[in-house]
C-alpha cells in the first residue's frame, strides 16, 4: 500500500541515520497494519541486517517470500 511504502522509506531513511529505536518502531507500524505485506517484512530484513542480526534479518527475508 501507499501508506507501508511511505513508512518503510521513513523506516530506511532513520537507518542510513543511525536511528534504529525509530526505525524499528516505524516497521512494526507497518507489519501490525499489514502483516501480510512483504514490504513490511523486507524493511524489517534490513533493518535487523544493519544491526547484525543476520538470524532474525534472514528469518523476515523468508516470510517476505513466503509472502510474495
Amino acid at each position: 500500500s501507499a501508506a507501508s511504502d511511505v513508512y518503510k522509506r521513513q523506516a530506511l531513511e532513520l537507518i542510513q541515520n543511525g536511528e534504529s529505536e525509530a526505525a524499528l518502531s516505524s516497521l512494526k507500524a507497518i507489519v501490525s497494519a499489514d502483516g501480510s505485506n512483504p514490504e513490511g517484512w523486507r524493511g524489517m530484513a534490513a533493518y535487523f541486517d544493519s544491526i547484525g542480526m543476520s538470524g532474525r534479518s534472514k528469518a523476515c527475508e523468508e516470510k517476505a517470500e513466503s509472502l510474495s
